[in-house]
C-alpha cells in the first residue's frame, strides 16, 4: 500500500470519527465533503465526481479502489455496482452522462 493511500485511509477514519461525534452532539454534517465507504454506491460515485470532476466508470472505479484498497480483490463486483448505479442515476436525472464512443462520461448536475 502506498504512503498516500495509507494517509488517505487515516484521514478518512478521522473524518468519520469527527462526523460521528458531531452527530452524537446533535449537529449535522455535510457528508458530501467526506468519503464514506459505508455510504450507498450512489453517494460514493457522487463524491468521486465532485472531487475529481467528470469521468468514466473506469475513472470512478480507480478512485474508489484508491480510497478502499480492500475492495481490489472484488474489482468485478465494484465494476458491476458502479456501472449499474451510475447508469441508474443518469437515467433518473441525478447525474449527467455524455456519450464518448461506446462509453459514458459522467458528471455532477449542478444544483
Amino acid at each position: 500500500m502506498s504512503k498516500k493511500v495509507a494517509e488517505l485511509e487515516d484521514l478518512s477514519k478521522e473524518l468519520n470519527e469527527i462526523r460521528a461525534a458531531i452527530k452524537a452532539l446533535g449537529g449535522t454534517v455535510n457528508t458530501s465533503l467526506m468519503y464514506n465507504k459505508d455510504a450507498p454506491w450512489g453517494e460514493r460515485i457522487k463524491f468521486v465526481l465532485r472531487s475529481k470532476g467528470p469521468g468514466t466508470v473506469q475513472d470512478i472505479i480507480e478512485r474508489i479502489l484508491e480510497l478502499e484498497p480492500e475492495k481490489k480483490k472484488d474489482k468485478d463486483s465494484v465494476h458491476n455496482s458502479v456501472t449499474t448505479v451510475a447508469s441508474n442515476l443518469a437515467g433518473t436525472g441525478k447525474l449527467k452522462a455524455e456519450k464518448d464512443g461506446f462509453r459514458n462520461i459522467y458528471s455532477i448536475i449542478e444544483e
